[in-house]
């Protein structure tokens, strides 16, 4: 599986690839679920992990568009992952109550097992 990544507020500049294996793809993924719940933060995450010690420390770090079809694609499909959304409430007092609604990806029964059988 091919996944790139992108950093900064430009989807089209890469910052790096990884070739990486499905089950490789996953455990990145799994172990930014574990850590995070919303998209974002767990993709940034993933994509540090896969990276390694050349990824950018860069909060907008991201899979392009593409990789990120595909690796949602997968790990929906095989059921390692759920992926829902949260409406997330904070007070602003300019504006008083501002409610957003977030995406947030979770481990399924079967993706916490199989993220268990794979190991550290």
């Amino acid at each position: 599986m091919r996944l790139d990544m992108t950093a900064g507020y430009n989807p089209k500049k890469s910052v790096g690839t990884s070739d990486c294996t499905l089950q490789a793809a996953f455990k990145a993924v799994a172990e930014g679920a574990l850590v995070y719940r919303e998209e974002a933060e767990v993709l940034r995450f993933a994509a540090k992990l896969l990276l390694g010690p050349t990824a950018p420390n860069d909060n907008s770090l991201n899979f392009d568009q593409a990789s990120l079809n595909a690796l949602r694609r997968e790990l929906m499909l095989y059921a390692l992952i759920e992926i829902g959304s949260e409406d997330r409430t904070h007070f602003n007092p300019a504006n008083g109550n501002v409610t957003r609604t977030v995406s947030v990806w979770k481990l399924t029964d079967y993706g916490r097992r199989q993220l268990a059988a794979i190991g550290p």
